[in-house]
């Protein structure tokens, strides 16, 4: 038996045999690895827009809140010292962004 047999039969045992499953097992290993990853992504994205919402959501409910005490004020008492507009201005910002988070949110997702 010449070395060059030898040298076939190793590479032919290892190709041939458990070295062709190794790889398949590589290969499909690393296809889901891959999905786990992006399946982790997608999940902290949506945490984090969760988050983001909540805390949206609080400043909106924040913002109704100063608009009915200053309506409640220049209703009732007749004054408001201006913060009336100020207070109805917020509840538009407050309103405004949510509908901003939920447009990229849209866009993010016709994006994928």
């Amino acid at each position: 038996m010449g070395a060059s047999e030898v040298v076939t039969i190793i590479v032919s045992s290892v190709v041939g045999g458990a070295g062709i499953v190794g790889i398949v097992f590589y290969f499909v290993r690393r296809h889901l690895e891959q999905m786990l990853d992006r399946r982790e992504e997608e999940e902290r994205r949506r945490r984090a827009n969760r988050i983001k919402r909540a805390s949206y959501n609080d400043a909106l409910q924040h913002a109704q809140g100063r608009l009915l005490f200053w309506l409640y004020q220049a209703v009732i008492k007749g004054n408001h010292n201006g913060e009336l507009t100020q207070a109805f201005e917020d509840f538009q910002a407050a309103e405004q962004r949510i509908k901003d988070h939920d447009r990229s949110i849209v866009a993010e997702q016709e994006g994928d």
